[in-house]
């Protein structure tokens, strides 16, 4: 229930920043703001607080970050505020970055290795990975120790797997079924 309320709101907060022409530099303010609200739980506390009136936390928002955040960014945490939302940010801010990624043909997955991959190999996935899919794909790199060798990628909802282990099983499994 909590992830539709938030994509509710991050919608609305989309439409805006496409209106004004901002999408990245809401996407970006949208993950300064967490960084502060999670280095400052006390600010986060206050915020969240019932005991203390609309009216005084959207005038410290605004004494805190007017003319330092785009006018879409503050009025909005005004509206968490008079909605009594704030405590959804986080997952908001998550589907805000969806709803980017998707209007702008981007996607995200995972590539498990046995060591962790240079950023020359990382980059050469990425490109790869981006050409299959006809998207931009952006991989993260995850270690999995119980690899032998070669690649899992994660992506689009599908398994790529290239690795060592796969491989040897197969041949496992051929060599079994040619033995019967």
């Amino acid at each position: 229930m909590e992830i539709a309320i938030a994509e509710v709101y991050a919608r609305g907060l989309y439409g805006a920043a496409i209106d004004a022409g901002k999408t990245a530099e809401v996407r970006d303010e949208l993950h300064q703001l967490e960084s502060i609200t999670n280095q400052n739980k006390m600010f986060c506390r206050f915020l969240q607080d019932p005991a203390i009136s609309k009216v005084i936390k959207k005038e410290k928002i605004e004494s805190i970050f007017k003319g330092k955040i785009t006018d879409e960014v503050l009025h909005f945490l005004c509206l968490l505020v008079d909605k009594g939302r704030v405590a959804l940010f986080h997952q908001i801010t998550i589907e805000y970055d969806i709803i980017d990624d998707h209007e702008k043909n981007v996607g995200e997955g995972v590539i498990e290795s046995a060591v962790p991959l240079s950023d020359e190999e990382m980059n050469r996935f990425n490109e790869e990975i981006s050409d299959f899919y006809k998207k931009k794909i952006k991989l993260h790199n995850r270690v999995n120790k119980d690899l032998i060798g070669g690649v899992r990628i994660y992506a689009e909802g599908q398994l790529m797997d290239a690795s060592l282990r796969t491989r040897l099983e197969q041949l496992h499994q051929k060599i079994r079924n040619s033995a019967v």
